[in-house]
Order: C-alpha cells, then sequence, then structure tokens
C-alpha cells in the first residue's frame, strides 16, 4: 500500500513536470541570428549588403522581417504557408547615409510569436569626394 502511494505521488510529480515542460516549448518564442555581416563591419557608401538570416521556431517561422534604424525595410515571407523550422533567408540592403546603422532581424512563428529583435551595428564609411582638374591649352590673349 506505501509503495502504491510513493508510485502514484512520483507519477503525479513526473506528469505535473512534463506537462508544464511542454506548454513552455509551445510557447517558446521564434529565433533568428544575424549571420553575415558581422558586427562592427566597415561598409562602402552606397554598396549592396547581403544580410544573412537564419530563423529558427520548432511552431514553423512564416516571415523575417529586417529593420535598419528602426524602419521596416524588407520582409521574406516562407514559402510555405505552416512555416519552416528553420529557415534561412537573404536580404539586400542598399545604405543611402554614412555613420553607424542598427540592423534587426525579426522572426515570426504561425502562431503570431516573434523574437527579441537580433541586433548588429554596421558602419558605413564617408565617401570622398575627388577633386579632377583639367589642363588644357593656355586661354587665349
Amino acid at each position: 500500500m506505501k509503495n502504491q502511494i510513493i508510485l502514484r505521488t512520483a507519477l503525479a510529480i513526473l506528469g505535473s513536470l512534463w506537462m508544464t515542460g511542454c506548454s513552455e516549448l509551445s510557447s517558446a518564442k521564434p529565433g533568428a541570428i544575424i549571420q553575415s555581416p558581422p558586427n562592427g563591419t566597415s561598409i562602402e557608401p552606397n554598396a549592396q549588403v547581403s544580410v544573412q538570416i537564419l530563423a529558427t521556431d520548432n511552431a514553423g517561422v512564416v516571415r523575417v522581417e529586417l529593420w535598419v534604424n528602426g524602419a521596416l525595410v524588407a520582409i521574406e515571407n516562407s514559402p510555405i504557408a505552416s512555416g519552416q523550422t528553420n529557415f534561412p533567408v537573404v536580404i539586400r540592403w542598399t545604405p543611402k547615409a554614412s555613420g553607424p546603422h542598427l540592423i534587426e532581424a525579426r522572426a515570426y512563428n504561425k502562431n503570431g510569436d516573434v523574437n527579441a529583435p537580433s541586433a548588429i551595428s554596421v558602419q558605413v564609411k564617408e565617401s570622398i569626394a575627388i577633386a579632377t582638374a583639367t589642363v588644357g591649352a593656355p586661354a587665349p590673349a
């Protein structure tokens, strides 16, 4: 009798832990990692940058967004309506202004959950104006 009580108690505890773990897994938010360019990269002005993002989620990633300096720049939707557990994307961005830029990636799963943004900072170099001189014949006198 005492062994049955211990067994039932142990099963109840294990069942409770399993249910808690399963509910936490199902409410987990997707993840997004900016794989390229590396944080701190210097970029030439007006040069196209390929931002490589890997978004993951057990429920399925349906959308990845690229944000630069707090503004939405591009959206990439999964070709699979129910989402993908691993969704690699490459989004091209061309910086127009020199200086530091904060690049963020956000991933959404099919439940509408979004990750805390993954972010890197890049530095767009100053554009240098090159003065040109023309050499010609002297002006007639």
